[in-house]
């Protein structure tokens, strides 16, 4: 049965940042809106058997959830990703390390550093004794993405034309491999997607799987085929590439078959 390698969950809409490279820095809201737990849980039991993955990254930065190591525990069977800023994470370290293992190799979290080789040096120091880790320099010039060639090394794109770049032209694969719930249940086409916020169903009233086969199947086949003017988001987006192909080993034999699978409906 045709399912995404993974869920991305934005569990709030606060980040204590406003990166040049984010829609934070060109007026994007820092609201206090946050996953109730109650909808967390029914994520997770809609996502057994549906996915392995959960990624805690969105809009917002996860670890200012007020209820975060709670989260954590809810979606702990499953193989959780977290992306962070990393601001508090020493002061979660401990509750995460005593949830998930962060030496198991069955978690990760990318801490990505946006200040300058003195943050590097004090994050390697506090958290080098976890394998689960990873330092990501991503350090914030002020224009980053009008930086073509830091860009492209680090994978920036304009938000699904939140920002102003050409868009691109090429097929899109994402939607065939992720799902996005925003804090509030709804299901939107993708991750990029800051300015319109396309929603195509909510698990309050339907299942992730079921939108996942049926409510955005047809989307998914005019992305495939090259159709960016599917949705107002798709047809400004420059994303032209999957980071996540770097993370997961098997990422581009599972997009292929799911692509076989679409084309076939």
């Amino acid at each position: 049965m045709l399912t995404p390698q993974l869920v991305e969950l934005n569990i709030t809409e606060l980040c204590n940042r406003t990166c040049s490279f984010c829609p934070r820095s060109q007026g994007y809201p820092n609201s206090n809106l946050n996953m109730q737990l109650e909808l967390a849980n029914e994520i997770a039991n809609q996502c057994l058997n549906f996915t392995d993955n959960i990624h805690l990254v969105g809009r917002g930065e996860p670890l200012l959830h007020p209820s975060f190591i709670e989260i954590v525990k809810i979606f702990s069977h499953f193989s959780i990703k977290i992306v962070t800023n990393g601001d508090r994470l020493e002061n979660y370290i401990d509750d995460l390390h005593a949830v998930l293992d962060l030496n198991s190799g069955r978690h990760k979290i990318t801490y990505c550093l946006y200040d300058d080789d003195e943050q590097f040096a004090d994050a390697t120091s506090k958290f080098s004794k976890y394998s689960d880790i990873f330092l990501y320099k991503t350090y914030d010039t002020g224009n980053n993405l009008f930086d073509e060639e830091l860009s492209k090394k680090q994978w920036l794109d304009n938000r699904a034309g939140f920002f102003e770049k050409n868009p691109s032209k090429q097929s899109c694969f994402i939607p065939t491999n992720r799902v996005f719930i925003d804090y509030n249940g709804d299901i939107n086409l993708c991750c990029h997607d800051w300015k319109y916020k396309h929603v195509y169903g909510n698990v309050k009233i339907e299942s992730v799987r079921q939108v996942w086969q049926h409510n955005m199947q047809e989307v998914k086949k005019q992305l495939l085929n090259g159709n960016r003017a599917c949705t107002s988001a798709c047809s400004e987006c420059d994303v032209n590439y999957d980071p996540l192909q770097k993370v997961y080993s098997d990422y581009i034999d599972n997009q292929n078959k799911r692509v076989s699978e679409l084309m076939k409906c």
